[in-house]
């Protein structure tokens, strides 16, 4: 029986009034996305056209049914609700034609082009936008300016001229073609296969209470030190961070307990949140799991996944050791002593400690013997199984449906800002790739540069910052491996130092200004100055600038040499970012003067550069002098 139209328009109104009925759609929605996620990524039911665009839909449909247009007038939040009903409608139809057709797609892909193909591409591309804007915004500009180049470059002279390129052919491209490019490449497939599963498994870690389990080790190795509350941020951000996948989203989720305790300790507010912005930052630094980006690299290069966690490992281990110096000497800078109980809380005897880690030491065994024998997909989903029983080990870590529930959730909720940056990526890359402006791009940055490497490594790290002003590290390194990589590669540098160097900059814009989202979180949850809070965390972690030239330099940070060569760089570089946190922090265990400052930063810089041994050795003898001659003097006169 067909419903009349003033029947439709009640049910709509109904519906669009009820916030009820729509939670009850996003509660289930967010639980089923990432168990058909998991399932289809351990399984694999499909072959690999009907999965994707199975998967987009799904992911177009959370975009705009969780992010809904919103008004505060009633007749136009009406409207807002319809228009959302035909986008979700338009998803669903463009994701079961490939579905359902997808072998005849297959079959004369690039021959015939038909009206329905032509049609649903646009309004793929079209409903792709909306869904990019309203959880990505800043991307949006980007891609259409990125549209319009592939169909009108072909006007611009010179180095940037485009070639003809028919509307078909970019629909083919965009919303027909499963190889790297396109809504359906190379990106979902990271997404599907990489990010989603070890956001699940994150998700579930958080409801079974790791975060406290791990707070309280890190507070008993570290918590009654000088600056102990900001190094439990340092490391528990940083462990986090590095499954969250999402800097911006780490913060929100453990600024908000080591913000206020840094506070309490007596850290000024810009500090605090400077250091929550940094550590999370790092997180995405930090082997094994590097917020899913380890994966991609290794999907992407074809280099082996434990070659690139090796190769990360002392630059993330330089990285965290310069914030725990900063830390450090920022709080005796500041008066601070060693923090009393009401601050940091009790600290947890290893007896009671032991049998609540045995959980957390099981979990991440079954993840590297993972790792170690399947693909880290089918690793990831393993884990987040086997976290389920071995949660009732402990009764406080127990996970009950309502808890299992509320991890599931929380990985939806997490994947959904990088869904926008999911489907953009989409875009930018096939139109990349089917216009030649990654060539033209690479060309251009080598004509900059004057093929130097040292010009093209300070272009690529200003690329890969604007790049990502507003978007997601992997985002980021995603495009940049498509855009930049092969010009550093053309330039002598080896494809996976150069890999490593894109990834270190996408993941540092997040605490790079002006457009630097983890700072300007950390600083609205302390309370904070915005800007000194970015300038803080860029100072904390200033050393993540340094780091990738350095590798770059002197491959033995990548563990490439002989074992006597990487200790010999490692410890210079130990060394030399003692210096770099003396020169910014101004303090030793005395204020420095500006001409002290100065000198450690010159000599940090030579031992970084390490163009020589002498002139290396002689920065050293100088920082020696500079930081035990005032001591040995001052002893001397008392005598």
């Amino acid at each position: 029986m067909l419903i009349g139209g003033k029947r439709v328009v009640e049910i709509l109104n109904r519906w669009a009034a009820s916030t009820t009925s729509r939670e009850k759609i996003a509660y289930l929605v967010t639980i089923l996305f990432p168990l058909l996620v998991a399932y289809n990524a351990f399984f694999r039911p499909w072959l690999v056209h009907p999965e994707r665009a199975f998967f987009l839909g799904w992911i177009l449909v959370l975009a705009i049914f969780l992010v809904p247009l919103k008004s505060q007038g009633v007749v136009r939040r009406k409207i807002y609700f319809i228009i959302d009903l035909i986008l979700i409608a338009g998803a669903i139809a463009c994701a079961t034609h490939i579905f359902v057709d997808w072998e005849y797609i297959v079959d004369h892909l690039g021959a015939d082009t038909r009206l329905i193909d032509i049609v649903l591409g646009i309004a793929a591309t079209v409903i792709a936008l909306e869904a990019t804007r309203r959880t990505m915004g800043p991307l949006v500009p980007v891609c259409i300016l990125f549209l319009l180049y592939a169909m009108y470059g072909h006007y611009i002279p010179g180095l940037m001229e485009a070639p003809p390129l028919s509307l078909d052919r970019l629909i083919m491209q965009l919303y027909l073609s499963y190889t790297a490019n396109g809504l359906y490449g190379l990106v979902l497939h990271m997404a599907l296969s990489y990010i989603i599963p070890f956001l699940v498994m994150g998700g579930l870690l958080k409801a079974m209470g790791a975060m406290d389990v791990l707070g309280d080790l890190v507070n008993k190795l570290v918590g009654r030190t000088v600056g102990g509350p900001a190094k439990i941020s340092c490391v528990t951000s940083g462990m986090f961070g590095m499954m969250s996948g999402s800097a911006v989203a780490n913060v929100a989720f453990t600024g908000t307990f080591t913000i206020p305790i840094m506070k309490k300790y007596g850290y000024k507010p810009e500090f605090a949140g400077g250091v929550e912005a940094a550590s999370s930052t790092g997180g995405q630094l930090m082997p094994p799991i590097m917020g899913a980006a380890a994966f991609m690299m290794a999907d992407y290069t074809g280099i082996p996944y434990l070659t690139i966690c090796l190769a990360a490992l002392l630059p993330a281990l330089l990285y965290f050791a310069s914030i725990f110096f900063r830390i450090h000497y920022g709080a005796k800078q500041q008066g601070l002593h060693r923090p009393s109980a009401d601050i940091v809380g009790r600290i947890a005897s290893t007896r009671e400690l032991i049998p609540r880690l045995i959980p957390l030491v099981i979990i991440f065994a079954i993840l590297m013997t993972g790792l170690l024998t399947w693909t880290p997909t089918k690793a990831a989903i393993v884990t987040a199984a086997a976290i389920i029983p071995i949660s009732f080990m402990r009764r406080e870590t127990r996970l009950t449906p309502r808890k299992i529930i509320a991890g599931l959730r929380d990985a939806t909720y997490s994947f959904l800002p990088l869904a926008g940056a999911v489907i953009a990526m989409g875009i930018l890359i096939a139109t990349a790739m089917v216009s030649g402006l990654g060539l033209k791009f690479s060309t251009l940055m080598l004509a900059l540069s004057g093929e130097s490497l040292v010009l093209m490594l300070l272009v690529t790290a200003v690329a890969c910052i604007i790049m990502g002003m507003g978007v997601g590290g992997i985002a980021v390194y995603v495009f940049a491996a498509v855009m930049i990589a092969p010009a550093l590669v053309q330039t002598g540098v080896p494809l996976m130092q150069a890999h490593l160097f894109i990834f270190y900059f996408a993941q540092i814009q997040c605490i790079t200004p002006p457009v630097c989202l983890a700072s300007y979180t950390a600083a609205s949850i302390a309370q904070a100055n915005p800007l000194k809070t970015a300038l803080m965390g860029i100072s904390i972690g200033f050393l993540g600038w340094v780091v990738p030239f350095i590798f770059v330099l002197h491959p033995e940070l990548n563990f490439e040499g002989s074992p006597a060569a990487i200790g010999i760089i490692f410890l210079l570089m130990l060394i030399g970012l003692v210096g770099l946190t003396f020169g910014l922090g101004g303090f030793t265990n005395r204020q420095l003067s500006l001409w002290e400052r100065a000198l450690f930063l010159i000599a940090a810089g030579a031992i970084f550069a390490y163009w020589n041994i002498p002139l290396t050795l002689a920065a050293v003898v100088l920082m020696g002098i500079l930081l035990f001659g005032p001591v040995i003097l001052k002893r001397r006169n008392q005598t």
